[in-house]
């Protein structure tokens, strides 16, 4: 799971999944990262449970979701972007009912 929501955000800013958990600072990197926190965030993550996901403490993902929610307000394309993160699903494989395994 992790290595999908991280992939489909790398992809969505057009860097790598590296780039995205590193510690870069370049703005395009941040800007994707901060996307990440706040889709988890609206996902119903706690803050620690992101910043063990993205190897970060827990203020620091605070800082980034109110940082993206203030991008988000502002360039509407980013906040569509979040959007995106926020609304990913996992794949799942789809298990028959108790009733029909009975038969």
């Amino acid at each position: 799971m992790k290595s999908e929501i991280v992939k489909l955000c790398a992809d969505l800013f057009e860097i790598s999944p590296m780039d995205l958990l590193s510690r870069k600072r370049r703005q395009e990197i941040v800007h994707a990262r901060m996307a990440l926190y706040a889709g988890l965030r609206r996902r119903g993550w706690s803050y620690p449970r992101i910043g063990m996901f993205c190897g970060r403490d827990h203020s620091t993902v605070m800082y980034g979701v109110a940082a993206a929610e203030e991008l988000m307000r502002r360039y509407p394309a980013y906040a569509e972007k979040v959007e995106k993160v926020f609304s990913w699903q996992p794949y799942f494989v789809e298990l028959p009912q108790s009733e029909e395994i009975e038969r």
